[in-house]
């Protein structure tokens, strides 16, 4: 009796996970040119303006906001839903991630104050740099749930017919 033949071997990411991983390496293209914007601004307002560490990064974040609403909408999630429903939701969405970012980077900066961390043989500002790192990791985890699941949830546009092949 003759056998059937079997199914062939599948490479493909599990079904449904090939545009979630689409969506997050535009993401994270998106999210190199914003950070290397955002920190540039950041560095230059705390070192080269003396601001403090929450206004320098108020700044930083208020000039990436506008460049990132655009590249997510657009490029990142390909929304086609109209700015009054995306705008609110984006800035509501980035102002929850900035307060868990200012609450991080307090925190940073207050661990890396420690007498044992100032003992270690680090410049203060590689210290500094390294707290504003640490928030902005925890912004753009949120930004990405948020924008994913929320504020462009319409997904009509980045999740056509040909993502999900």
């Amino acid at each position: 009796m003759p056998q059937s033949p079997s199914p062939p071997v599948s490479h493909d990411p599990p079904r449904g996970m090939e545009p979630l991983l689409r969506v997050a390496a535009r993401f994270g293209l998106a999210g190199i040119a914003n950070t290397a914007i955002g920190l540039s601004v950041i560095a230059g307002l705390e070192f080269g303006l003396g601001l403090t560490p929450a206004a320098a990064n108020l700044g930083g974040y208020l000039v990436g906001w506008g460049l990132s609403y655009v590249l997510n909408r657009k490029l990142v999630f390909r929304s086609v839903a109209g700015h009054s429903t995306t705008a609110w939701r984006y800035v509501a969405a980035v102002l929850v991630a900035f307060a868990a970012n200012q609450a991080v980077v307090a925190l940073a900066h207050r661990v890396l104050a420690l007498d044992w961390v100032a003992a270690l043989p680090l410049p203060t500002a590689l210290g500094a740099l390294g707290a504003q790192l640490s928030g902005m990791v925890c912004y753009t985890g949120l930004v990405f749930v948020f924008c994913r699941w929320w504020v462009f949830a319409d997904r009509s546009a980045a999740y056509g017919q040909n993502e999900l092949r």
